[in-house]
């Protein structure tokens, strides 16, 4: 959104108070403050708008809670505008139309309060193009403070496409980007790698599509290119369980060109929870992904779910059990959580907590049939413990260690690194 700010000729901050925290806001230099919210840091981004409001200046808020709760900041008057859904095209709509005032209504995907009302304008049309974006204004944000790596190497974000077309039950994706899946070209993105590896000085790069291997001909396009180019970066990035059964030439290629991590929505070692949830896969099939991955020396990475409305002790403990079978590198547990937007919330949003703090994947916020919320939650200590503290995974992680620069703190960080990241992974989903 930046990016698309400047290259209209507009100037541009950015503050990141997860990098840096308390960092001054000074808006009343402004003349707008744009605010992004998801659902568990609801709390932080309400005191953002209130320090920004009380200077008098407009604030715009978006992200993936805003889109499917404007009324949250509307109603309490702790914004002016919310832009739902994909923001670049209707922010500079909007920042525009501060210089050249015309009627709110006229804005796509825009939502406001006209007196008592809350007007909320059509959505605006997915862009089907995205390369028509310029890249990421990367030289906003403090890039040396951002501490992510991996496998030692230090590593920032690449976005390749937007949409999916599944509809899983707990995730809100496909509503907030559409189902239709819109991918960038391959080549542009082999130079976008290039830039930020040559530019920036990145040699890891994390792909954070929801469906990166939605088509398997462009995934092998886009490892190719990086070959060709002999780029040394490793990469990171999502998959499907059975994208990665179907397509083994694509996992060659994607180990090929530095592929050493795959994050993999697992879910559950249950095949009737996994129908419950919606996910379209199989135990089974998780299985066969994992194997594949390690044949070719990628990493996997698993996402387990639980909590589900008619899931048992009996069912949460089998799929502790499944995730130490697979033994993948890592593991992410995680309360089943409604988010604004996906099927779930909508089927029960009358049931659930109004504490949108807790929405954060490591408490239980829904009534289940069998399980206490408290026991959900002892059950989520207990996965994490029992998984992590296996003599094996601490010798991988002390590993891992020597391979990025060995140090006791380094352990101490990867520890609290690993909880905090199920968290925000688990946030990623309302996306």
């Amino acid at each position: 959104m930046a990016s698309v700010l400047r290259q209209h000729g507009h100037r541009v901050r950015i503050v990141d108070h997860s990098v840096r925290p308390g960092e001054p806001l000074d808006c009343g230099k402004y003349e707008l403050v744009g605010v992004t919210c998801d659902t568990a840091r609801f709390f932080e981004a309400a005191e953002v708008c209130r320090e920004a409001k009380s200077t008098g200046v407009p604030v715009v808020v978006g992200g993936a809670h805003a889109s499917f709760c404007d009324g949250d900041f509307l109603d309490s008057g702790l914004a002016d505008f919310v832009i739902r859904k994909e923001g670049e095209e209707s922010l500079l709509d909007l920042v525009e139309n501060l210089h050249a005032p015309r009627s709110y209504r006229d804005i796509q995907g825009l939502s406001f309060r006209e007196g008592e009302e809350i007007v909320r304008n059509p959505d605006r049309p997915f862009v089907m193009d995205l390369d028509s974006f310029p890249y990421p204004s990367r030289d906003l944000i403090p890039l040396d403070e951002y501490r992510m790596t991996h496998r030692g190497r230090r590593m920032t974000s690449v976005v390749t496409s937007r949409g999916c077309p599944y509809d899983c039950e707990f995730c809100s994706a496909s509503r907030l980007a559409g189902c239709r899946w819109r991918s960038r070209d391959p080549l542009a993105v082999v130079d976008e790698v290039q830039e930020v590896h040559e530019r920036y000085g990145f040699d890891s790069v994390a792909f954070v599509d929801d469906n990166f291997t939605a088509n398997h001909k462009r995934v092998i396009e886009i490892c190719e290119g990086i070959q060709t180019r002999n780029l040394d970066v490793t990469s990171w990035l999502q998959a499907r369980t059975d994208s990665i059964v179907k397509h083994p030439d694509m996992v060659e290629a994607m180990a090929d060109s530095g592929v050493r991590t795959v994050f993999l929505g697992v879910e559950s070692g249950d095949d009737i929870v996994l129908k419950n949830y919606g996910k379209h896969a199989d135990v089974d099939t998780a299985r066969q992904a994992v194997s594949i991955l390690k044949k070719h020396n990628i990493r996997p990475w698993c996402s387990f779910i639980i909590g589900g409305l008619d899931e048992t002790k009996e069912m949460i403990l089998k799929t502790i059990d499944f995730a130490k079978k697979l033994r993948p590198g890592f593991v992410q547990f995680s309360i089943l959580t409604p988010y604004p937007g996906c099927r779930l919330y909508e089927k029960l949003k009358h049931l659930l907590t109004p504490d949108w703090g807790r929405y954060d994947g490591a408490h239980s916020v829904m009534p289940i049939k069998h399980i206490t919320a408290k026991e959900l939650e002892s059950l989520l200590f207990r996965a994490y413990r029992s998984f992590y503290l296996q003599p094996r995974q601490i010798i991988q992680m002390i590993r891992d260690r020597f391979e990025g620069g060995f140090s006791i703190k380094g352990i101490v960080h990867d520890v609290k690194w690993i909880w905090d990241i199920r968290s925000a992974m688990v946030a990623s989903r309302s996306r």
